[in-house]
């Protein structure tokens, strides 16, 4: 029986269009393989429906660490630059977890 893929995520991004249109991006690692993906959803609700992240228009999000050093918090900086920089769609803000 294969191994259940388990994932931490490292970021949820809320996005926007030219037409004020909603997106949210989140990124996830998987755990066991330390391979970076990427969920793009339509909204900024629970129950967005999945879009391809070939919507974004961006040629190249980050999938690795630039230096050995770099943190999550640089890692996540970095890729709300690269949508900034290079999609149709702007981050408008970091959805933060709430911890109680």
């Amino acid at each position: 029986m294969p191994k259940e893929k388990t994932y931490k995520t490292l970021g949820h991004f809320l996005l926007e269009d030219p037409l004020s249109n909603k997106s949210s991006l989140i990124l996830r690692i998987n755990e066991q393989s330390g391979f970076i993906s990427y969920r793009l959803y339509i909204g900024h609700g629970s129950s967005g429906m999945g879009e391809s992240l070939s919507n974004l228009q961006c040629d190249h999000l980050p999938y690795e660490k630039r230096t050995e050093d770099e943190s999550i918090e640089d890692f996540k900086h970095r890729v709300a630059i690269t949508i900034n920089a290079d999609s149709v769609r702007r981050v408008i803000r970091e959805r933060k977890t709430v911890k109680f």
